[in-house]
């Protein structure tokens, strides 16, 4: 049972961490396209010009806590903070030799190993995903500080044929990972767990969707590690995209929803605050989908609506960035597009089309990262997600993890309230004097923490709910 601690000062602390996320500073520097950058560290985008990457999709850039920028690849090269190739930095088994990975690479840091990253390469479809998904380590004492290559711990094999999606989450914990890739020609997803022991390759296999038949994949996490959205070519040229569950705690996959476009969507991106789903469509148009309409085909699909157009098909794919914008690259021009209001629904999300100058030529890729880095919630290092009842001076409260329902049942309860992070009231009920049963709807909540303020005959009792 977990400490029990008056709201009040729970609530502070909520606040006092919100939109604080030790992460989000990771993400301050960009390389991308054709010599392309920006550097998001004065709190705004800045062009940034001064980087080696030339790639036509996936790319990786990792800096540390203090947003200070130790490495990026193309999953093939791995440079240094200096833009210097480290030595032992390059054939790494990304599809250089082939043409490019939509994800080609992503780059973590090694749980309990501050001196140590993580890069993950994933294989192309030219080559039929052949070399599949592999890992090397970067170590940061190596090269003077300026770190190199582990050559003991260089494209080491996971798997193979491999799709070109590959998607990395935060376990609940908050420190070790999960790593979700797919196999070619069958309906296999690979999910990792990586941790201060390292990389286990003895995956969990979910079987769940069709079969991909293509290796053109992609796939994003929502930032509080609860959705995964994924699409694939189906040939002839037909995309497929799907809305998961994932639960974060136990790595499992659920309740496929196939997406339903106007015409095929690719390259999805989740909202700042997990509520709204973005992809692009043939690249002429960004469509929007609200995920917290429900959680079944019906719901979801009625929600979408076409955010913006662009009849020369020039967008790439969408990334989320530290400045609370989602930007997306215009093709063979040398400007990025902005939604600037993600979590707003329909065209009221602000789109901005070539309204960011970078100097350079853009081709589909921006970075990859952690999709956790962007959560704006409360970070937490409890892992309460598969708690199917809580018991508390005789209340109980179920299920928890909530979806569309919390129940709650007890006696001697005066009064209860549902408050979010902020400390906005969600439920109350201030008049209850016997035996108390109710039902609460969650279904449209936003995903994230609640609190329960409870009061007995003799005692306050606080309890945190997770909405997911």
């Amino acid at each position: 049972m977990k400490k029990l601690l008056l709201l009040f000062c729970f609530g502070l602390s909520l606040i006092s961490v919100k939109g604080q996320n030790p992460d989000r500073k990771r993400t301050n520097h960009w390389y991308f396209g054709h010599g392309a950058g920006i550097d998001f560290s004065s709190g705004s985008a800045v062009t940034d010009t001064t980087g080696h990457l030339h790639t036509s999709e996936g790319c990786a850039v990792m800096s540390d806590t203090l947003g200070n920028l130790l490495c990026y690849s193309d999953g093939d090269t791995v440079w240094d903070r200096h833009h210097n190739v480290m030595p032992n930095g390059y054939g790494l088994l990304g599809c250089g030799q082939y043409g490019s990975t939509a994800q080609a690479c992503v780059i973590i840091p090694y749980p309990g190993n501050a001196n140590k990253y993580i890069v993950f390469t994933n294989d192309c479809q030219e080559n039929l995903g052949g070399s599949g998904l592999r890992y090397t380590v970067v170590n940061m004492l190596l090269n003077f500080g300026n770190g190199d290559v582990d050559t003991s711990q260089k494209n080491i094999l996971l798997f193979a044929p491999s799709t070109e999606g590959l998607g990395i989450t935060y376990k609940c914990n908050k420190k070790d990972f999960w790593i979700v890739a797919h196999e070619f020609n069958n309906n296999k997803f690979h999910v990792y767990s990586v941790d201060s022991n390292g990389i286990n390759n003895i995956p969990q296999i979910v079987s769940i969707g069709s079969p991909y038949t293509y290796n053109y994949s992609m796939f994003r996490f929502s930032s509080n590690g609860a959705k995964l959205a994924t699409a694939y070519r189906h040939p002839p040229a037909t995309d497929v995209a799907m809305l998961f569950d994932f639960n974060n705690q136990t790595g499992v996959i659920s309740n496929g929803i196939q997406l339903v476009f106007n015409s095929s969507g690719f390259s999805p991106e989740f909202s700042f605050d997990n509520t709204k789903l973005y992809y692009n469509v043939t690249s002429t148009s960004i469509q929007q989908f609200d995920i917290s309409s429900g959680n079944d085909s019906a719901s979801i699909n009625s929600t979408r609506v076409v955010v913006a157009t662009n009849s020369s098909g020039l967008f790439g794919y969408l990334a989320k960035a530290p400045n609370n914008k989602i930007y997306i690259p215009m093709l063979s021009t040398d400007s990025l597009s902005t939604i600037d209001l993600s979590n707003v629904s329909g065209i009221g999300c602000s789109i901005h089309q070539m309204s960011f100058y970078t100097g350079r030529l853009s081709t589909p890729g921006l970075p990859e990262f952690v999709a956790d880095y962007y959560y704006q919630g409360v970070y937490s290092n409890d892992c309460t997600e598969g708690i199917d009842e809580i018991t508390l001076e005789d209340i109980k409260i179920f299920p928890n993890p909530a979806s569309d329902y919390l129940q709650i049942e007890g006696n001697n309860i005066q009064n209860i309230q549902l408050y979010d992070v902020v400390g906005k009231i969600i439920f109350q009920n201030n008049e209850i004097n016997s035996m108390y049963s109710t039902k609460i709807m969650t279904n449209k909540l936003s995903n994230g923490i609640y609190i329960f303020k409870i009061n007995t005959n003799n005692k306050l009792i606080t309890k945190k709910i997770i909405k997911q």
